[in-house]
């Protein structure tokens, strides 16, 4: 089973749109956000950029730009932030994910997202989105490059791999032992 979900995509989608959208306008405001997925569907180019874990661009005034990676959990979830760690390969294999993509590239001085967004909903993957509905439940953006070192340093520990239903595994970071360094935002509704 692959690990991409056509109907896990467009939940994602519609959470960005209808919720993170209006927060990244609050943290940079007059920023104008460019949604990756869009430039995925039309050019390999932005695709490998999109499977790199660029997400959004959010282009602030005066033409500085910010890469951020996004993840959003349902209510149904856990609250725990998580990186792919395997995947099922075209082969019917498993090949390496996000989690060694992110290091590798940290490491070896390649690209990488600036910030990663982690939010959880307050509603399940099932809600209707186009009717009212409260958004988040908590809301984090991270600093990727000294969430990697801390990796690295064992200054943050890790769960897992653990396996998920669609065929992945991921590794999964209690939010409370987060080195302060890694926090750029934080939000925490009622």
């Amino acid at each position: 089973m692959c690990s991409y979900s056509p109907s896990r995509a467009r939940w994602s989608k519609k959470v960005q749109d209808k919720f993170a959208m209006p927060l990244y306008q609050e943290i940079w405001p007059g920023c104008k956000i460019e949604s990756v997925e869009k430039y995925a569907e039309e050019s390999d180019k932005w695709k490998r950029r999109d499977f790199s874990g660029l997400d959004v661009i959010i282009n602030l005034l005066g033409g500085n730009e910010i890469h951020l990676a996004q993840r959003f959990r349902s209510a149904d979830s856990g609250d725990d932030f998580s990186l792919r760690y395997m995947v099922p390969a075209p082969k019917g294999d498993r090949q390496e994910s996000e989690f060694f993509k992110l290091l590798k590239a940290y490491k070896e001085g390649y690209w990488r997202p600036d910030l990663y967004a982690f939010g959880k909903t307050k509603f399940g993957k099932r809600a209707n989105l186009d009717k009212k509905t409260d958004g988040f439940s908590f809301f984090y953006i991270f600093n990727v490059d000294p969430l990697l070192k801390a990796i690295i340093d064992e200054d943050l520990t890790y769960m897992g791999p653990n396996p998920n239903m669609d065929g992945s595994s991921g590794v999964y970071f209690t939010i409370n032992d987060m080195p302060q360094e890694t926090i750029f935002f934080e939000r925490v509704w009622d």
